[in-house]
């Protein structure tokens, strides 16, 4: 068991070790709070003071406070552990206690429910998309969320769905030149920097790239397939390792022999069948 302390009010707990819970950010100049709750108290709080420092808090009420009085002036705070299943009811419970919703006691716009956080209406949602046609973001915007992304590692997923995302999309000649022209500006200014730039392929690399391999069945030696180059065969079997295979660092790529085609003998291609060793 173990004790959280909330103002004045100690409390006996058993959610102290859960991520999940209900945070407060405080203003100690006016008193005000924000209320809010997460899975991840910790991770929230920390994206928090990120958006209230690059001035991009989707709380203008709280973003227009902090931009007075500084982080100096802001702690930002657990309030309560609770299971995932009712953190959102305890979020509302502790909004309508300090009054955060008043704009004299706090900084919370968006309305709490007691039976979890309410989402926006399809009527509130479509006045927000019309509000928003035409709307670009400024330069100065764009500048700050450039810094904030710029080195941030992208996830397998998040590119998976990138993937999914653009897939079919045609780039029109108008965005290809665009993006043609950044990009000699920005290698012209060593900006960016081609690694490729000057070097050559090896005769070893030029050779395996052009190197005819052939697909083998693996219990009979029937020869499936003679690809023109590795990259033929990775286009045409999605299989990565089958250089691997036919160098011998591997018995098998994607469930198949693979062999060069200069070592198999001439009686071996026009019988089609590869003799297993």
């Amino acid at each position: 068991m173990f004790t959280l302390i909330v103002g004045n009010i100690e409390k006996d707990i058993t959610f102290v070790l859960m991520k999940s819970g209900v945070y407060i950010i405080t203003c100690t100049v006016s008193g005000k709070h924000y209320i809010g709750y997460s899975k991840n108290v910790g991770k929230r709080l920390t994206d928090h003071k990120n958006d209230l420092r690059n001035n991009l808090h989707g709380n203008n009420h709280l973003q227009d406070a902090f931009n007075l009085y500084g982080i100096d002036n802001f702690t930002f705070d657990p309030l309560e552990y609770y299971p995932k299943e009712i953190m959102a009811s305890f979020e509302h419970w502790w909004c309508n206690m300090l009054n955060t919703h008043n704009r004299d006691f706090g900084y919370n716009i968006r309305p709490t429910s007691p039976i979890g956080k309410p989402g926006l209406s399809k009527e509130c949602k479509a006045k927000i998309a019309f509000a928003n046609i035409g709307k670009k973001h400024s330069q100065e915007t764009k500048d700050k969320i450039s810094k904030i992304v710029k080195g941030r590692p992208v996830s397998k997923y998040t590119r998976s769905l990138l993937s999914i995302a653009h897939s079919g999309k045609i780039i029109s000649d108008e965005t290809r030149e665009q993006t043609s022209n950044t990009l000699k500006i920005k290698y012209s200014s060593g900006e960016l920097v081609n690694p490729f730039l000057g070097k050559r392929h090896s005769y070893e690399s030029f050779r395996h790239r052009c190197r005819e391999i052939v697909q083998i069945e693996k219990k009979t030696g029937k020869i499936i397939e003679i690809f023109v180059s590795t990259a033929e065969s990775i286009r045409s079997t999605g299989i990565w390792k089958a250089k691997m295979a036919a160098d011998g660092e591997r018995k098998t790529a994607g469930n198949f022999l693979w062999k060069w085609l200069e070592d198999i003998t001439i009686e071996e291609i026009k019988n089609k069948t590869v003799k297993i060793a």
